[in-house]
């Protein structure tokens, strides 16, 4: 039920979906002790049971339904 919640959440694309719903579930305090891989001492969130979560809520939203989990959680900014 959350996760419909946290669904309605909509932004003009997956990344920009996962952000806002990102954005509103953790306050920055909790969000800067997050990494996804966990590095520099951080929390991984792929490993978090939030992560499964997050995949729900983002296919909730109109936008993003049809997502892949690749989709939901490839970097922001592609690495060069």
């Amino acid at each position: 039920m959350l996760d419909f919640h946290f669904g309605n959440y909509w932004g003009y694309d997956t990344k920009r979906v996962t952000w806002n719903i990102l954005a509103h579930m953790f306050h920055n305090d909790v969000g800067r002790k997050i990494s996804w891989k966990g590095l520099n001492g951080k929390k991984s969130f792929r490993q978090m049971a939030a992560k499964t979560f997050l995949l729900h809520a983002v296919r909730k939203s109109p936008i993003s339904r049809s997502a892949t989990d690749e989709d939901i959680t490839k970097p922001r900014y592609p690495l060069v």
